[in-house]
């Protein structure tokens, strides 16, 4: 039993020791770059705005945003940048979207929905953000901020976010896999900050329903046989 106890241990401190936290920002000092594609769909591009802006305001560190990234400085992948190709090089990279290296790893989504998202560690100092969407990776970055900054949307408008002070960022090593538990999230009526707070908390309408019904029920099908099934004007 003792020896068995023994090698119990010795699994948890290898698996412990192989874990690979990611620091993004140092005392306030950015060890990071974001990398897009040069037109990055817009999904994306909101994501990156947003990453950027709670950074920054977590730590007075500011990520720059590249389509190339440099060398010599870790990198945060968004979109198709195809820089990544055929790097051979160690350094701390968050991929977010469907960058050359998120493509050589090809990760099984399997049936994950549209907004469903993974994050993954496949390497030493390397984070992907991979969406089954655009929509899907814009929500992957969101649930980063929130998992592992603690970033909260909790009002429309910007005195509605909380962003946890922290001078140092660094990123565990906790796989995650989500999607929505329904495939359409609807606040229905908001315009501008309302919406862009119901984005972030994961809102996005899939079906087209408003005034529908003379869709669904053709008029010349069931004018007729239903009558009752649409609004009277004007008596008729």
């Amino acid at each position: 039993m003792r020896y068995l106890a023994l090698a119990a241990l010795a699994v948890v401190v290898s698996s412990m020791a192989c874990a690979a936290p990611v620091t993004i920002v140092q005392d306030g000092r950015p060890l990071a770059t974001i990398v897009t594609a040069q037109e990055p769909p817009d999904q994306v591009s909101r994501a990156v705005a947003e990453l950027v802006s709670c950074v920054e305001e977590a730590s007075g560190a500011t990520l720059a945003v590249s389509s190339d990234a440099p060398q010599g400085a870790p990198a945060i992948h968004v979109g198709e940048t195809g820089y990544v190709q055929s790097l051979d090089i160690d350094l701390g990279e968050i991929h977010v979207g469907e960058t050359g290296y998120v493509q050589s790893l090809d990760i099984d989504l399997g049936e994950m929905g549209t907004d469903g998202y993974v994050i993954q560690f496949p390497a030493d100092d390397t984070i992907v953000i991979l969406g089954a969407s655009p929509s899907g990776t814009e929500f992957g970055v969101y649930g980063f901020l929130k998992r592992f900054l603690g970033v909260r949307w909790l009002l429309p408008g910007a005195d509605g976010r909380d962003v946890p002070a922290a001078a140092t960022i660094t990123i565990p090593d906790e796989p995650v896999r989500d999607e929505p538990a329904f495939m359409s999230r609807l606040f229905s009526g908001g315009r501008g900050a309302h919406n862009e707070w119901a984005r972030k908390n994961g809102m996005h309408g899939t079906i087209s329903f408003h005034h529908n019904l003379r869709v669904l029920y053709d008029p010349q099908v069931f004018g007729e046989s239903n009558p009752e099934f649409y609004p009277l004007v004007d008596g008729e």
